[in-house]
């Protein structure tokens, strides 16, 4: 499990927003689906 993927995830999951996968993604060095994933 990715825990710094998860806190960037949580981040938009409080405050209600929809996360820019692709964005989130490189600035974490993953794949987009995986950030998908967190955020599900």
């Amino acid at each position: 499990m990715r825990k710094d993927v998860l806190e960037g995830v949580l981040l938009h999951i409080m405050n209600e927003i929809h996360p820019n996968f692709a964005a989130l993604a490189k600035q974490y060095n993953c794949d987009y689906r995986t950030v998908k994933r967190y955020y599900e």
